[in-house]
């Protein structure tokens, strides 16, 4: 009891770090504004509209594909359907289709467009299209003709209001085998065809239901109120529907999201409002990862329902406010943190190696490469680069080293301050976001979709880790010119918390019952949002938390912490299969879900179906938090099973990552390979320096250490002579394929490609001009362009300007 007050009284006087605006800046002022050419549909606010939201496609095209609220599913209904409404649907576990053709399975799905029952109108029409408004990141309110609903995050009890119409529950997937009134007039049971059962329940008219024929139930007559309805659980049916019984009659009208920070806690809840009639709280259902680390505001009840692939979920009755409590990595900073507790420590002979590998990386002209054309690539650069100077400054102590590292990084930084790159962003004044201007004009999936809201928090991540570690190494750059500014533009593109910045939505990216974020923008998607890359998520925010750290904004510290907790919680359950993990047993052997749908676990990536590519994703970029995340006992059976019989003939970058990964359970094997003295530079990630994995293998190790970092930067000494040679020239990058599968066959032959000069300079050792689209060549495969995506050739062809698998 002393706990549980304890916890209220904390709630009560801790401060909301999720309340603050980061910035008031107009982005207009820093980068120009341009109009979006795919404009949404159904919406007349002129406010910030979500891009990465599980509702997003009752905004595109014709407003009918799937909205993932979990466990149930919705969509508008297309308007040659039979009835015509917003459908319901859920599946069962049962229901799932997996991978067959192989051992483990390399995927699995739900089926889709199984309309279990619907809610229709006598006013609906064939023509009748939805109109949205209330758009938050976690619900939105519908309204069609008579008929208006609020989905959120977790819904347990589908409700439609209804203004003076004659209210319709149909089905167009199965036929209704029962309908039985259990109380006339409030309560019907309903049996369809597939022997699931259903209760609808009236609320505020007083009207009858009948069912006119196998797919149709009406109403007696005009209704003024509201009709709930839920699915009844196969397991423990007559105790679910007792609780339904109890708290139907409350629904859901919104959430908003609160939190602080408590030491190396981190507590964020869930604030509900409701209407209805009665006195019992609202259901709602909460994922695994919530149930585990429920604090207050919630009682479980006996209802359970698959979720698409998230596990089991469970409806609990909610207060006002439901809290849950996670650990947060507070003392994670620029450098790797031991978890044993001991000292970060470098040897004589790792300071050397070190000191070496930074002296020739130092004459990398950073400027010059990193312009590649794209935000994502450019992005990695700086990132990198900073590294380089970090590990100058931090480790070696070199106050010249430091000095020569951060004129160029500055430099190559500023080139994105100032908007000068090949692709230069742009506020988007109809979605209201930062995107680059490549795909504005030009193929949407340019920069992997950057222009319609893909990847913001993996491309802007990138950036906002450069600028910490300028920051940490040179506090007074924070101020000079437009440098914070600019930097808080990017994370309030993504990570804005606050209604009160009118520039952008709330919480883009990340979302916050699923407990990680959506890499999918303003696509539309059979399966909904996806991400692919779990570690380049948490980077996003482990980016943020040393930014705020430098600037000083608390609140924006604290939410970075909660985030980050969060998401350890949350990868771990259904991402990462650790212990406790909720995957089904045929895709444990996959060791990661790969690319994670709201719908489907697809064991693969966007670029290749090879085992180092597909888990090798996950482990980018390697960081100081990798470990927080990416748990040893986790990290040694995937490695064990999966990574140590292939890496020894991995010769191109996915070698680096896997090795460097290693640093997490065996940093000496680690080292070993990134210290050999005739070390291969082609076994770099293009996103890898040589000094930064010989700095994070090299300090967990920790033999014969003399010196251990205490995380204070060095001051540049600007006098010393830039070794930089004459400069390449900058390419462009590729755009993003369709998810490949793994494939145990070695890729089948391709003729080249005929030499095309419309592309511009370019480079030939690594892009190709196939049709004016520059494509890359990977693992010595030249991508062809396919109506401007880039394809694998051996396992893709082009036909009519369509991606279609196979040879």
């Amino acid at each position: 009891m002393l706990g549980f007050l304890t916890l209220l009284l904390n709630l009560v006087t801790s401060k909301d770090v999720f309340s603050s605006i980061i910035d008031d800046t107009d982005p207009k002022s820093l980068i120009g504004s341009t109009t979006h050419p795919l404009q949404p549909r159904g919406v007349s606010e002129d406010k910030p509209i979500q891009t990465n939201k599980f509702y997003d496609h009752i905004f595109l095209e014709e407003q009918d594909s799937y909205i993932f609220s979990d466990p149930y599913r919705f969509w508008w209904t297309p308007s040659d359907s039979e009835n015509i409404g917003l459908c319901i649907g859920h599946t069962d576990e049962s229901q799932r289709v997996y991978d067959t053709q192989n051992t483990v399975s390399q995927f699995y799905f739900n089926p889709v467009g199984l309309c279990s029952l619907g809610f229709g109108a006598s006013d609906i029409k064939t023509s009748t299209k939805p109109k949205l408004d209330n758009i938050d990141h976690m619900s939105i309110r519908i309204t069609a003709e008579s008929m208006q609903t609020t989905l959120i995050s977790g819904q347990a009890v589908p409700t439609m209001i209804y203004h003076n119409s004659v209210p319709s529950i149909f089905t167009n997937t199965f036929t209704i085998a029962t309908l039985t009134a259990t109380i006339p007039n409030k309560k019907y049971e309903v049996t369809l065809s597939d022997n699931n059962k259903w209760i609808i329940y009236l609320f505020g008219g007083d009207i009858s239901l009948s069912k006119i024929s196998d797919t149709v139930i009406k109403g007696s007559g005009n209704f003024d109120g509201y009709i709930q309805i839920v699915k009844v659980p196969k397991e423990n049916s007559n105790e679910a529907i007792k609780a339904y019984d109890a708290h139907t009659g409350k629904y859901i009208t919104g959430i908003s999201v609160t939190g602080y920070t408590e030491g190396n806690s981190g507590f964020y809840s869930f604030n509900y409002e409701s209407a209805g009639s009665g006195d019992s709280s609202p259901l709602v259902f909460l994922l695994p990862h919530q149930i585990d680390t429920l604090q207050s505001g919630a009682t479980k009840t006996s209802i359970k329902l698959e979720t698409c692939t998230c596990g089991w979920a469970t409806a609990v009755a909610v207060d006002s406010a439901v809290t849950f409590k996670e650990t947060v990595p507070k003392d994670y900073g620029f450098l790797p943190l031991k978890l044993d507790g001991t000292p970060l420590g470098y040897s004589e002979e790792a300071l050397q190696k070190i000191a070496a590998a930074a002296t020739e990386e130092l004459q990398t002209d950073f400027y010059e490469n990193s312009n590649p054309g794209s935000m994502y690539f450019g992005g990695k650069d700086v990132a990198k680069y900073a590294e380089v100077c970090l590990t100058i400054s931090d480790v070696l102590g070199d106050a010249k080293g430091t000095g020569i590292c951060m004129k160029k990084l500055k430099k190559a930084f500023n080139r994105y301050v100032e908007n000068k790159q090949t692709y230069p962003l742009a506020y988007d004044t109809t979605w209201k976001g930062v995107v680059s201007q490549a795909g504005i004009t030009g193929d949407r999936l340019s920069d992997f979709g950057n222009s319609y809201y893909n990847d913001h928090h993996f491309h802007y991540g990138y950036f906002i880790h450069a600028a910490a570690i300028i920051a940490h190494i040179e506090p007074s750059w924070v101020n000079e010119g437009n440098n914070k500014v600019f930097v808080n533009m990017l994370i309030r593109d993504y990570a804005n918390p606050s209604t009160k910045d009118k520039y952008f939505p709330i919480h883009r990216a990340f979302d916050f019952y699923h407990g990680h974020s959506w890499a999918t923008g303003i696509f539309m998607a059979a399966d909904g949002k996806d991400e692919e890359s779990t570690s380049e998520d948490y980077n996003s925010y482990y980016g943020m938390k040393l930014w705020a750290k430098i600037i000083g904004d608390e609140d924006m510290e604290a939410r970075a912490n909660i985030i980050l907790g969060i998401l350890q919680n949350s990868v771990n359950k259904y991402m990462l299969y650790a212990e406790g993990n909720v995957q089904p047993q045929q895709v444990q052997g996959n060791y990661i879900a790969g690319i994670t749908f709201m719908n489907k676990i697809h064991h693969a990536t966007y670029f290749s179906g090879e085992i180092k590519c597909i888990q090798g994703i996950q482990m980018i970029p390697l960081t100081p938090m990798s470990n927080f995340y990416r748990k040893a006992e986790f990290v040694k059976r995937e490695w064990n099973d999966l990574l140590a019989p292939i890496v020894d003939g991995v010769e191109d970058g996915w070698r680096g990552i896997l090795m460097a990964n290693l640093a997490l359970i065996d940093p000496q094997k680690s080292y070993e390979f990134f210290g050999k003295s005739n070390f291969n530079k082609n076994m770099l990630d293009d996103g890898q320096t040589l000094t930064w994995c010989l700095t994070y293998a090299a300090g967990l190790y920790g033999k014969d250490a003399v010196s251990f970092p205490t995380g204070e930067a060095t001051t540049p000494d600007y006098d010393g002579e830039d070794p930089t040679p004459a400069p390449s020239t900058p390419t462009p990058a590729p755009s993003t394929p369709t998810p490949v599968a793994p494939t145990p066959s070695s890729p089948t032959p391709v003729p080249p490609i005929s030499p095309d000069d419309s592309c511009g300079t370019y480079d030939k050792d690594h892009y190709v001009c196939d049709g004016g689209q520059l494509c890359p060549i990977l693992n010595g495969v030249s991508y062809r362009n396919c109506n401007g995506a880039c394809y694998n050739p051996s396992e893709y062809h082009c036909e009519g300007g369509q991606l279609i698998y196979g040879k």
